[in-house]
C-alpha cells in the first residue's frame, strides 16, 4: 500500500478547480499577514479612532509583538 499522507489524499480526490480556488483564497491571506506590522498597527489605530467617534470608548485589545518569556 502506498504511504500517501491525508493532505495529498484530499487533493487528489478534490476537484481541480476547488483545489486552485482554495490555494488562492490561501496565497491571498498569507499576503496580507505579510504587510509590515507598522501597516497593521496604523490600521488598528485607524480602527480604533473610528470606533471612538462612533461612541464605542473601549480601545481595542492589541497583542504585543515582543515574545513571551519562558
Amino acid at each position: 500500500m502506498d504511504d500517501i499522507s491525508a493532505s495529498d489524499r484530499v487533493v487528489r480526490n478534490t476537484a481541480p478547480n476547488v483545489n486552485d480556488r482554495l490555494t488562492n483564497e490561501l496565497r491571498g491571506r498569507l499576503e496580507h499577514y505579510r504587510q509590515p506590522s507598522e501597516q497593521i498597527e496604523a490600521r488598528l489605530s485607524e480602527l480604533n479612532e473610528s470606533g471612538t467617534k462612533s461612541g464605542y470608548s473601549r480601545p481595542m485589545h492589541r497583542p504585543s509583538h515582543s515574545p513571551a518569556s519562558h
